[in-house]
């Protein structure tokens, strides 16, 4: 009687808890952030299992089958639930019996099962069911550094939100590789192939599932010669675009001043780790159109802080018209204020002589504004294939890093985004991702100048010339099965035709958009099976960039109608497998592609 009393005590009173705060708390310094793994583990006899990691550390780990679902799979649906969550703000926690045996208790989340504790699990850990679920809710309270009674925001996490390795440089394998889950765990980071020649695949990318609508807190650059930048480690373009960004600033540049600069000698180019601040020393020189240019060398704070930066809820596509011939205005459109869009570019110079290719952004208002920028971008090419995936790697690489900076608009001015002189025949090729972190709407726009011409002082008119089109988010997710013996699987990238929100167009190809694949895979028969994901190009040539599971995955140019195998899966007798894969249709490239999924190499 004294036990089945304590279950219902249990069930009845324990107190819910807040997993996330409002949307718009402020912190003193930083936002919170969150990370979810899911890793190999095993259990204290040495069987394998797998572990839910919330940042950093592990809340729960499963190694029994449970309704007939892997310990993968359950802990794949545990860390989505958890993100989802997240994302929607405030939520509870509960332990409550799920029958009258007092040996199965779960763990709800707002009210759905998390995680189920059953007599088996328990006897794997050691622990009866209710101790052990009882253990998964205080280890997730613990994740979050919140107190069990009170709510509060909770403290930002170990690693910024958005996570990768920032370059090319192999690092030291994780211990526990990762499997899946909301971020993938690094061990080894390579380039793509330069010659677009060969199939490339390395592990250990995390990928970066952003939250749905969670809103800048992180207050702004206040005063001062300061550059803010975020992500694993300030260094790289991020850093020089932040750095030039709070120069303009603070020498209050104008669009038709050229400004230069460099760091002091001796100084190099500094490392700012997350939550770090250092002081360099920069040289700048600039040219306001007088007789002698203002030259000086000062101190400039670097700053590298986390912050919560909203899902992009807005695709803008500047695409139309895709071979310029003359200079004109290429693209615009509005970014509202406090959210956040993918600016995607593509454009080639069909002159006969060189253009600049030019993206800015304007600020209408009386007050200077802050806006949040992952650069996606490189140098213009003669292919326009390489050209479209080279700057999606840059891109990738940026947005799983949270390697950005904070690009400083001022009153009534403009900044730019990228300026890329494109000889004849040359292609410039980006991504952005563009957050604006202030009360203001403001304005994109993309145009084509004569070469060493300054950008138009105020916006540039709107014309027919010009495109207008905002697509809807730039996500597409796909949820299938895949059952051992089924006809082929087909998973259409590209395909899904996003309706313009300001005109009639539609975005053929989705480009620039991010493509998830769900795809839980079944092997029902008492014999193995072999699975292969396939690329095929359907309508013209493609070039592949993938995330497959914990692989990032590389192609080389694929002719229209034909195919480049992706991965093979193996799958024991009774498995069952959740694959990942992510991808975006590339600029340059004929979409829409096939990702197929069968059970023999060739068709």
């Amino acid at each position: 009687m004294r036990r089945i009393w304590q279950v219902l005590v249990l069930a009845a009173v324990i107190l819910p808890v807040a997993l996330g705060t409002p949307a718009g708390s402020v912190m003193a310094e930083q936002t919170r952030s969150i990370r979810v793994e899911t890793i190999k583990s095993q259990t204290p006899n040495g069987r394998p299992a797998v572990a839910l990691v919330v940042n950093g550390m592990k809340v729960a780990q499963l190694a029994k089958d449970q309704r007939s679902r892997t310990p993968l799979h359950n802990i794949s649906v545990a860390a989505t639930l958890i993100a989802a969550a997240y994302r929607n703000g405030p939520a509870e926690l509960t332990v409550q019996a799920t029958d009258n045996t007092e040996r199965r208790y779960a763990l709800f989340l707002n009210g759905k099962v998390l995680l189920v504790a059953t007599d088996m699990e328990g006897k794997a850990w050691g622990a009866d069911p209710e101790e052990l679920a009882s253990t998964w809710r205080q280890n997730l309270i613990d994740a979050w550094n919140l107190p069990p009674e009170e709510p509060v925001a909770p403290e930002p996490a170990p690693a910024p939100e958005n996570t990768a390795a920032p370059d090319a440089t192999p690092v030291t394998p994780s211990a526990e590789p990762s499997l899946s889950g909301t971020f993938m765990s690094a061990s080894t980071v390579v380039r793509a192939d330069p010659a677009l020649a060969n199939l490339t695949v390395s592990r250990g990318h995390r990928v970066y599932e952003p939250p749905e609508a969670t809103q800048y807190s992180g207050g702004s650059v206040n005063g001062g010669l300061t550059a803010l930048v975020t992500g694993t480690t300030g260094t790289g373009e991020p850093l020089r675009n932040s750095i030039d960004s709070a120069l303009r600033s603070y020498t209050g540049a104008g669009a038709r001043d050229q400004l230069s600069w460099e760091f002091a000698p001796n100084g190099g180019q500094p490392s700012v780790e997350p939550g770090q601040r250092k002081s360099v020393k920069v040289s700048y020189q600039l040219n306001s159109g007088g007789s002698v240019p203002e030259s000086a060398t000062v101190d400039v704070m670097i700053e590298n802080r986390t912050i919560t930066i909203p899902r992009e809820s807005y695709t803008f596509f500047s695409n139309s018209p895709e071979r310029v011939v003359d200079p004109q205005l290429l693209y615009y459109a509005d970014l509202p204020a406090r959210q956040s869009g993918r600016l995607v570019y593509h454009h080639q110079n069909q002159n006969g002589g060189s253009l600049t290719l030019l993206a800015r952004v304007l600020n209408p208002g009386s007050e200077p504004v802050n806006v949040h920028v992952v650069p996606g971008m490189c140098d213009p090419d003669i292919n326009t294939f390489f050209v479209g995936f080279k700057s999606a790697e840059v891109f990738w690489k940026n947005l799983n890093s949270g390697s950005g900076y904070i690009l400083q608009v001022p009153a009534g001015g403009q900044a730019n985004l990228a300026v890329q002189n494109l000889k004849p025949g040359y292609t410039g090729s980006g991504y952005f991702k563009l957050s604006n972190l202030s009360d203001t709407g403001l304005r994109l726009e993309t145009m084509a100048l004569a070469p060493n011409s300054a950008p138009p002082a105020q916006a540039m008119h709107n014309t027919p010339l010009a495109s207008h089109s905002v697509y809807p988010a730039p996500y597409h997710v796909v949820t299938s099965t895949f059952t051992a013996g089924d006809p082929w699987l087909y998973l259409r990238l590209g395909e899904d035709d996003p309706q313009s929100i300001t005109d009639d167009s539609i975005l053929d190809g989705c480009y620039g958009m991010t493509h998830s694949f769900h795809v839980e895979l079944r092997n029902p028969r008492d014999y193995p099976a072999l699975v292969f994901v396939v690329l095929r190009a359907s309508a013209g040539e493609v070039k592949g960039q993938f995330f497959i599971d914990d692989e990032y995955v590389v192609t080389p140019l694929v002719a229209s109608g034909e195919e480049q195998l992706l991965k093979e899966i193996p799958l024991k007798p009774g498995e069952t497998k959740l694959l990942k894969i992510k991808a975006l249709p590339l600029n340059g490239g004929f979409y829409p592609a096939s990702i197929i999924l069968r059970q023999s190499r060739q068709p």
